[in-house]
């Protein structure tokens, strides 16, 4: 099986959007970034790494929503299961959060498929600016190009692992969420 027809690149978002969430985002506060583990053997440790992250603006997800309900309507319709016409795969999602990057910082390669909790059928991944340099999205061991106000859609198991590396310049600001 090709897992990268799994892939799903679609613009979701125009400028005016994106610059809106970057603008008032800068306005919230923001915290570190919180992995937690997956070793049984540890199971209430957690690591904390230097990418920053907070939760959008409320007035601005319910703006959003039905733009990432329509962007993962049309991956239902594309590359879900078809069992007497189109399936929806998904009917909710996790609180949108918004990923900043600073210079040197990225998100190592790991999958979102979680132990703690309910586990997602899909991931996206919006990028929100294009004033950086670095911090690339890799699926799979391989970029994925992205422009400003793009998605990226994919599986959120195993199969699925994911990173974004290093930003060299810059800072870079991207929404996410899993579906479930």
């Amino acid at each position: 099986m090709e897992l990268k027809k799994f892939i799903f690149v679609t613009k979701v978002f125009d400028d005016s959007i994106c610059n809106e969430i970057v603008e008032k985002s800068n306005k919230l506060n923001w915290r570190q970034h919180i992995w937690n583990t997956t070793n049984t053997a540890v199971k209430s440790a957690q690591e904390v790494d230097d990418i920053q992250v907070c939760n959008i603006d409320p007035l601005i997800e319910s703006k959003i929503s039905p733009m990432l309900t329509q962007a993962f309507s049309k991956y239902s319709l594309l590359l879900g299961p078809k069992m007497n016409g189109p399936v929806n795969l998904v009917s909710q999602w996790d609180p949108i959060r918004i990923n900043k990057y600073l210079p040197t910082v990225g998100m190592r390669n790991h999958i979102d498929h979680g132990i703690d909790r309910e586990h997602p059928v899909l991931t996206i991944i919006v990028l929100l600016n294009d004033e950086f340099t670095g911090g690339s999205t890799k699926i799979l061991g391989e970029a994925v190009t992205l422009s400003k106000g793009s998605a990226v859609i994919f599986p959120s198991n195993f199969m699925f692992p994911h990173e974004i590396e290093p930003v060299i310049s810059g800072i870079r600001y991207s929404i996410t969420t899993w579906a479930y």
